[in-house]
């Protein structure tokens, strides 16, 4: 699947890209917070999802 990503500064991504389906996705990963936020049009509707993650070592 192609992706696009922006750097905003260390940590901090905007990752971008379509599924087969035309779907389309954009998260915000932060990783020095251990966040996540997603924005995605699924089946033409908005979803909005938030969460958290721990580095698995």
């Amino acid at each position: 699947m192609d992706y696009t990503t922006v750097k905003v500064r260390d940590g901090l991504y905007v990752v971008r890209w379509s599924e087969q389906s035309g779907d389309r996705v954009t998260h915000i990963e932060d990783y020095a917070e251990g966040a996540c936020m997603a924005s995605s049009v699924i089946g033409g509707e908005f979803v909005q999802l938030t969460g958290t993650w721990t580095r698995v070592r």
